[in-house]
């Protein structure tokens, strides 16, 4: 630059080069923000995500803490529209029910739990694997004392949603093959599907949810001889370990 009295003559590379320096402070200060603003939203879906487990635990001590059956089913009313109601308070509902029930078993029906049924048919695609084992193995507990009786339709319902999951531990195996055979609902496809999640992992298997397996598949009638086979031989294997 050439410097005329108290000025700078400014040249046209002078005016890009101060252009490019304005752009990379601009897109550094815009990052900038970026970073901060995805903080932000970061914290944001952190404090919500806490606050909704927050009230779930909440809301499923609530459930568990009810004294009597109307009181429970009280509960569900006040509380099924409301967003936060997931799958794990419905099944917890079934599951607390198995315990509410001694008292009034020679009254409970189908009425007696008609909004929880409706609920739970209409919902039942949004379970993931554990409210889908506790509801189907309270139902199924509560049905075989009681004159409770579901349609059909909702064990297929059970059977369809199952067999769509890639990932089920041996406890929920065990208990949606006990509730099938529970309530006499044989279901070739689901036994069958159960048998390709149960060989590969037969060795995490404690005894008690390995009987219950070879009872449902007894139970059901279900010819299952390389199961069979396999819980037989571990069974032998943890004998020879005690002996």
């Amino acid at each position: 630059n050439t410097r005329c009295g108290n000025y700078y003559n400014i040249t046209t590379a002078d005016v890009r080069g101060i252009g490019k320096v304005q752009q990379y402070y601009v897109k550094r200060d815009y990052q900038k923000y970026q970073n901060i603003q995805e903080r932000d939203n970061q914290e944001s879906r952190n404090n919500n995500n806490n606050k909704r487990t927050s009230q779930n635990k909440e809301l499923i001590q609530r459930i568990r803490n009810s004294e009597t059956l109307k009181d429970l089913l009280r509960l569900f009313q006040q509380e099924h529209k409301k967003p936060e109601f997931r799958p794990s308070h419905i099944s917890t509902c079934w599951n607390k029910a198995t315990h509410l029930m001694k008292n009034e078993r020679h009254t409970i029906n189908n009425r007696t739990f008609l909004p929880l049924i409706n609920h739970t048919i209409t919902t039942i695609k949004d379970f993931d694997v554990p409210s889908l084992a506790r509801t189907a193995h309270g139902i199924a507990k509560i049905s075989s004392q009681t004159k409770l009786s579901l349609d059909p339709s909702f064990w297929k319902a059970v059977e369809v949603e199952t067999m769509k999951k890639t990932r089920i531990e041996g406890q929920q195996i065990s208990n949606i093959l006990w509730a099938f055979a529970k309530v006499k609902r044989s279901s070739p496809e689901l036994f069958h599907f159960m048998q390709s999640k149960i060989l590969p992992k037969l060795d995490t298997f404690d005894s008690q949810t390995m009987a219950n397996i070879v009872w449902a598949y007894a139970t059901v009638g279900h010819k299952a001889p390389e199961l069979f086979d396999a819980i037989s031989e571990k069974a032998i294997y943890k004998l020879d370990a005690f002996s």
